[in-house]
């Protein structure tokens, strides 16, 4: 027959494992601090087609004139999403020529 061994922690072992496991929290949670700080920093707010026109000064159809001469957009289902800092490139390269 099989011997069969069971471990019964005791309230140090609990006491231990609660120890160690705020430890690894706490270090995920600095580490998630720290990449919230880096994003929030970085963070682009994407404009619709409307918000571009109003910014750029443009009408709807000159902004689609330009989407089909390549200005830069991401398409998030059914709506057309535009960097601000990529369309001010797009055009300030557009008004040099």
């Amino acid at each position: 027959m099989r011997e069969i061994q069971f471990f019964i922690p005791d309230r140090q072992d609990f006491i231990e494992l609660f120890d160690e496991m705020k430890n690894q929290i706490t270090e995920i949670h600095k580490k998630l601090e720290s990449v919230k700080y880096e994003s929030s920093s970085s963070e682009v707010k994407y404009l619709t087609r409307q918000e571009t026109c109003l910014k750029f000064r443009i009408s709807l159809p000159t902004l689609d004139k330009h989407i089909r001469a390549g200005l830069p957009s991401k398409k998030v289902g059914s709506k057309r999403l535009f960097n601000p800092n990529e369309v001010e490139k797009y055009f300030a390269t557009k008004v040099k020529k």
